[in-house]
């Protein structure tokens, strides 16, 4: 009787904590990634007076442009791993008349937690003092569901709002107006950026092309390429022709002369993938 009354109570003390003897287990918390990151070469394409669509090209469509604020384009980044937010990101962009007059790189990629040396634990310890105390002996962990992404938020046009499709051949003028323009401007970024990226002269590489092109923009120190005459043909959906007259003027050469432009829309952008004078 005594031996039984002993093992009963050596049993009871074993169930008395259960905690210490069984191993605690935390569910595994996956990386979520929120946007599209700007990278530094990405945001070193984009220049003030580029038009939607060579931004569009640059950077992709924003994460955030509602029919409220068609101005303003936010691009947003974020990167959560293990339940804390690792890497931010923001830039917002802002168009007047179709051109980009702003950005404002309110948040550039930074790490959550800055500091570095013997600040950087501080900092961690500031920043989330409840994570770093430990839970007390005989006390399991406790356990949170991992965080869920947020999805993406769809905004409804009220069904009065006219919604009109754009017009192809506006497009497609608009597109060589402002090719014109980073000519006449000698902004070459812009000026070359309107062309496809598989666009290359007859009997030159593309790299040869950009070479040559750089060279006669660059050379002279004033330059006006006014278009007249423009005629476009469509040719389905993505593809279109413009007939025109073209006046170049530098202070070293004028020439007037009849051109055609062969153009090709790709992500949502008219760029040119053949061009020739013609009688």
């Amino acid at each position: 009787m005594r031996i039984a009354i002993l093992l009963f109570s050596v049993l009871l003390a074993a169930c008395s904590d259960p905690g210490r003897y069984l191993p605690t287990f935390t569910p595994h918390k996956i990386d979520i990634r929120q946007g599209n990151l700007v990278t530094q070469e990405m945001r070193a394409k984009i220049k003030l007076g580029m038009n939607e669509g060579q931004v569009k090209a640059a950077l992709g469509a924003p994460l955030l442009n509602d029919i409220y604020h068609p101005n303003r384009w936010d691009y947003l980044y974020r990167l959560e791993q293990a339940g804390e937010v690792s890497a931010q990101q923001r830039l917002t962009l802002y168009f007047e008349n179709g051109r980009l007059a702003r950005i404002d790189d309110a948040t550039p990629l930074q790490a959550a937690r800055a500091g570095n040396g013997a600040d950087a634990p501080a900092a961690a310890a500031a920043a989330a003092p409840a994570v770093a105390e430990a839970p007390s002996a005989g006390v399991p962990a406790q356990a949170f569901p991992p965080p869920v992404p947020l999805a993406p938020v769809a905004l409804v046009l009220p069904a009065e709002m006219d919604t009109a499709q754009p017009d192809p051949a506006a497009e497609v003028r608009q597109s060589m107006l402002d090719w014109a323009a980073a000519w006449s401007e000698r902004d070459l970024e812009v000026y070359l950026a309107s062309y496809a990226p598989t666009y290359a002269a007859p009997g030159l590489s593309r790299k040869q092309w950009e070479q040559q092109r750089r060279q006669r923009i660059r050379k002279p120190r004033s330059i006006a390429v006014e278009l007249s005459d423009i005629t476009i043909e469509l040719q389905g959906k993505d593809r279109a022709s413009a007939a025109f007259r073209q006046d170049y003027r530098s202070d070293v050469y004028r020439d007037q002369s009849r051109k055609l432009l062969r153009l090709q829309k790709i992500n949502n952008v008219w760029l040119i993938v053949g061009e020739q004078s013609v009688e």
